[in-house]
């Protein structure tokens, strides 16, 4: 995380863009345009979401299937691989 996270967040709920339902906000200073909070969040923080080129990184995922009475739950954790520069998101979705 970085340092200015915990006052990103408070600022984005301070504005109150955060609405149940994923409903949309209207903020006259963001173009005059109704967007969903999601599409707030996102255009502030995409930029600080890219990660460098041999940046550490990890991904955990949680499948989950149900079917014909039976719930089956995978957890899958994997790490950047710094001998072959792979990223865990690159490897684990297929490249």
């Amino acid at each position: 995380m970085y340092c200015n996270d915990a006052f990103s967040q408070s600022a984005i709920y301070d504005l109150n863009v955060h609405t149940p339902n994923g409903g949309t906000i209207n903020l006259s200073n963001f173009k005059g345009q109704k967007i969903s909070p999601l599409e707030f969040t996102s255009a502030l923080l995409f930029d600080q979401w890219k990660l460098g080129a041999a940046e550490e990184e990890f991904t955990l995922m949680t499948i989950t299937i149900k079917g014909e009475g039976k719930i089956i739950n995978y957890l899958l954790y994997d790490e950047y691989d710094a001998v072959t520069q792979t990223s865990s998101m690159g490897r684990t979705t297929g490249y």
